[in-house]
């Protein structure tokens, strides 16, 4: 990550050079995208705790970008605070019963992504990493015994999609994807686990040039 912030400020320090430098506003929803099998704990003795994604709900996200160009070219980093849901199917089968509820998690990170790309017309076509910083979560998991979150301070991936600006406005669509496994942040006993899949992402949003 150090690397990315570092790269993110050697091109803010050359924006000088860039015939053309904006900043503003921006705010979007995201879908989370991920198709995972049911994550089964147990401990070899016939009890058993599941974990099913129910539903990856929507999220939000919102902060602030510098845009530089010089032709057609973008540079584009962004500082965005993330907020997204999860509702899980936690089947809890020890002690000589079976109790099944719905709980959710809610996760907040800070993303920075680093957005490179063309700008034809009003179009823009972009790409490049990005990270996310966790902040913060709530859990409702934590009412079974020996649930607990390790989330990773820092994680990874990418951002690839279109833009169109309108007079100040700027409407973007991406996709996201990522480098580590849904629900890595899972630990039962201190034992770590994830599912078998990595998310991905729809992003829109709208932007407001100053």
């Amino acid at each position: 990550m150090k690397k990315l912030i570092f790269a993110s400020l050697a091109l803010m320090c050359s924006f000088p050079l860039f015939s053309q430098v904006t900043f503003g506003l921006k705010a979007g929803l995201a879908t989370t995208d991920v198709d995972v099998s049911a994550l089964n704990i147990g401990n070899g003795a016939g009890e058993e705790l599941v974990f099913q994604l129910e539903n990856a709900n929507y999220g939000l996200h919102a902060g602030l970008f510098v845009q530089a160009q010089v032709g057609v070219f973008l540079i584009q980093p962004e500082v965005l605070f993330n907020s997204t849901t999860a509702d899980f199917r936690v089947t809890d089968m020890r002690n000589g019963q079976m109790v099944e509820k719905i709980l959710r998690e809610k996760y907040q990170h800070l993303d920075i992504p680093l957005m490179m790309g063309f700008k034809l017309g009003p179009v823009r076509l972009m790409g490049g990493p990005v990270g996310h910083i966790f902040l913060q979560s709530e859990s409702e998991i934590y009412n079974i015994a020996g649930y607990d979150q390790m989330f990773d301070k820092l994680t990874y991936g990418w951002q690839a999609g279109a833009g169109i600006d309108i007079w100040k406005f700027m409407i973007d669509l991406r996709y996201e994807g990522n480098f580590e496994n849904y629900g890595n942040h899972i630990s039962v006993g201190g034992t770590p686990y994830s599912f078998d899949n990595t998310p991905s992402r729809w992003l829109a949003s709208l932007s407001f040039r100053f």
